[in-house]
């Protein structure tokens, strides 16, 4: 409105002037006759200055009150003119105001939005040149600095004491290096602002122009103290949960220890007695009670240790080539006779396509087929149950299977079905529960997951229950044919009666081996600990030795560690060393190979399978010797002649002393992959003179350098291999000498 105002004045001056203009000349009057009327003669004396002429002067009035019309129109076209032009620019002026006046409030609008964004932000952020010097920032950075926006412009952060001096020096460098090399860098740091010790993210990223130039830096942190007190918490309270988990492993490793020694006692005097026991006598029948009760009752305490190894993710498979026809055929034999004895078929359905072998776990795969099986046989009264099994080649190696157990037994309600899979869930019929732990189905379903397949239950009430197996497996090549006799086609008797050392601080344990090898025609020696065994071994030839791993003393590896060393100074053929313990672990078969033994017997050991063990090892025997390495073997490689077989001898040894001394470096140096790459170098020549005891000590460093852990397990495995290349080195020696005598 004041411009309005004032542009109407000067639109009215402007007329007023050209108005007057108009009136003041005359129309027809020249320069020179203005000048000839204005000119005043002077007076020619003094007198005569009081006497004027006042003719030019009144005629030169006339003039000026009496303007030509001309003139007149003249002064009002021009005033016209001036006064269209500046209303012409006004209304210019008007409309580029107006456009500034909406321009500047759009620009005004958009900085508070801006403005009210950065200090929405609740953490500090800022903006800073190159040299670090503060620009802008949001509230949330002037609360924190305790500082107003004059204050903290153009500041640096060294400037201030909001900050410890070394943490402010840290920041600050940390914005010049992002000055420098344009790329953002970020930081985690305890601080102490406003007397208050924080944790926060500090973080600094360069802003760049349209042609990617850095102008400067934004800065600021966030405050994690709250999300790193959690992180501790929760880092603590996974701490203590293994922690809970390892008692819990330990407390059932225990348990299991504890309950199956004397388990092994019981089940083994009951099997005892009614092998002595006529079928006539009145007590079998009550001892057959109890020999079933003491099986379920171990049955019981390996489901749920099961459990708690697959739980915590330390069960593990060990596939095997396996003809799949073959485990489910010896399936359907074991419960054949319990399917009689209830009065319903058992029926095996097998595809036409010729079955391969499969890589699988061939216990746990039987011990899902079992609990099937086991559970379709007691929930069926009558009827039949069927096990059916079908192959489906795939390409590049691979094969489907599927196997159902199908029953016409009392069925499942859907609401049940999926429960039935959880750990110590039974369904009730009315008002009848069967027997069992819950687990069975359980583990089947935890134990297909780790094979990688499914398992699906299809079931209705009152007409029977259908479950299937689904499993992708690997298919195996052609097997090669082998020479000689199967191993465990040998005979179940062994051809001569051993003598047996067995050490054992358990009394009832130990009575019921001595009495289980004697039943089996063996003589046995007993001793309580290890001390007393590695006595009676030094003394007599024995030619096994079954010790129990946890003893007084000197324990079940301490006893084999000793033994080998002894052997190997005195030059005395290796017997057989067995572990006999009841901690049923995988490790626990490594940790005895590792110690020298040869193999490890689990607690409770039934008479069919020392009976079986104790033919199939020295049946093996008989065909393989137990030397350090064979002979004859070594003497094929030279070709029958003395001195091919001494420059091979030669040969054999300098390479022995070599693997020795890189063993020891590898040893100092922990270096597993190349640890692994020296043991299987080393098999391949214990594999061609048939060196057993080295061959299986280079399979136990081979395998230890892949399960890792801790080191006491790979420096014994490597000792292990130490103390075998070492009795090698000896033997050959030994034949070198004899072949150039």
């Amino acid at each position: 409105m004041k411009f309005q105002k004032r542009s109407a004045c000067m639109l009215g001056l402007l007329l007023i002037f050209a108005c007057m203009a108009g009136y003041a000349v005359p129309a027809r009057a020249t320069a020179g006759e203005y000048a000839s009327m204005l000119r005043i003669p002077a007076p020619d004396r003094p007198g005569d200055a009081d006497v004027v002429d006042e003719a030019p002067l009144r005629q030169a009035a006339d003039g000026l009150r009496s303007p030509s019309p001309s003139s007149l129109v003249l002064g009002l076209l021009v005033a016209c003119l001036v006064c269209v032009g500046c209303l012409g620019w006004n209304t210019v002026l008007q409309l580029r105001l107006r456009r500034w006046q909406r321009t500047e409030a759009d620009l005004s609008g958009r900085l508070a939005l801006k403005q009210a964004l950065v200090d929405g932000i609740p953490y500090p952020v800022s903006i800073r040149t190159l040299d670090g010097r503060l620009l802008a920032c949001n509230r949330n950075y002037l609360e924190s600095l305790r500082m107003t926006r004059e204050q903290a412009r153009g500041t640096l952060l060294t400037d201030s004491d909001w900050v410890e001096g070394s943490k402010a020096r840290l920041m600050h460098q940390q914005c010049l290096a992002v000055a420098r090399g344009g790329t953002a860098s970020f930081t985690d740091m305890a601080v102490r602002i406003g007397g208050q010790l924080l944790e926060i993210h500090h973080w600094v990223t360069p802003y760049r122009d349209r042609q990617g130039r850095v102008l400067g830096l934004m800065n600021g942190w966030i405050d994690i103290t709250e999300r790193e007190r959690l992180a501790r918490q929760l880092r603590e309270a996974m701490r203590q949960a293994d922690e809970a988990n390892r008692a819990k492993s330990v407390f059932l490793a225990t348990m299991s220890h504890e309950i199956r020694t004397p388990m092994n006692a019981v089940i083994g005097i009951l099997e005892l007695v009614l092998q002595r026991l006529a079928p006539e006598q009145r007590e079998r029948a009550s001892l057959e009670v109890a020999y079933e009760a003491a099986g379920s009752l171990q049955l019981l305490i390996g489901d749920i240790l099961d459990v708690a190894k697959i739980e915590s993710g330390h069960l593990t498979l060990t596939p095997e080539r396996v003809r799949l026809r073959h485990v489910v055929e010896s399936v359907r034999r074991m419960f054949e006779g319990l399917a009689r004895q209830k009065g319903l078929r058992l029926v095996l359905e097998l595809d036409d396509a010729p079955g391969r072998d499969v890589l699988i776990d061939p216990l746990r795969f039987k011990q899902v087929l079992s609990n099937l099986v086991s559970n379709a046989i007691k929930f069926t009264e009558r009827g039949q149950v069927t096990i059916r099994l079908q192959e489906r080649s795939l390409d590049e190696g691979r094969a489907i299977v599927r196997v159902d157990v199908e029953d016409s037994g009392i069925g499942i309600a859907p609401a049940d079905q999926a429960r039935l899979f959880q750990p110590f869930i039974q369904v009730a019929k009315g008002r009848t529960v069967q027997g069992g732990t819950g687990l069975g189905l359980a583990i089947c379903r935890k134990l297909v997951d780790l094979m990688g397949g499914d398992v699906e239950m299809h079931s209705e009430p009152g007409k029977g229950t259908r479950v299937s197996l689904d499993l992708l497996l690997r298919q195996c090549g052609p097997k090669m044919p082998e020479s000689g006799q199967d191993p465990l086609a040998a005979s179940m008797e062994p051809s001569r009666r051993l003598h047996i050392l067995i050490a054992d601080d358990y009394p009832p344990n130990r009575v019921l081996l001595r009495q289980q090898l004697e039943f089996l025609g063996h003589r046995v020696a007993e001793a309580e600990d290890g001390q007393v065994a590695l006595e009676l071994w030094a003394d007599e030839r024995f030619e096994v030795l079954i010790s129990d791993c946890n003893m007084p003393r000197l324990n079940g590896y301490q006893l084999a560690r000793r033994i080998r060393i002894q052997e190997r100074c005195e030059r005395r053929a290796p017997i057989l060393i067995l572990g006999y313990t009841a901690d049923a672990e995988p490790d626990e078969v490594q940790r005895c190979r590792d110690a020298g033994m040869d193999d490890c017997l689990f607690k409770p050991l039934g008479l069919e399978t020392l009976r079986n063990y104790l033919a199939t090892s020295f049946g093996r025997d008989a065909a393989q010797p137990r030397g350090l390495y064979d002979a004859d073997a070594l003497s094929s490689l030279g070709g029958g002649r003395p001195e091919r077989l001494r420059e091979l001898l030669e040969t054999l040894l300098g390479s022995n002393r070599q693997d020795l001394q890189r063993l020891a470096i590898l040893l100092r140096e922990g270096d597993r992959t190349r640890l692994a790459e020296h043991a299987h170098r080393i098999k391949g020549a214990a594999r061609m003179i048939g060196a057993r005891t080295l061959l299986e000590a280079c399979e136990a460093l081979e395998d230890a350098c892949r399960r890792g852990g801790d080191g006491e397990c790979l420096q014994a495995s490597g000792e292990r291999l130490r103390l075998a290349l070492e009795a090698l080195q000896e033997e050959l020696q030994e034949q070198l000498a004899a072949a150039a005598v």
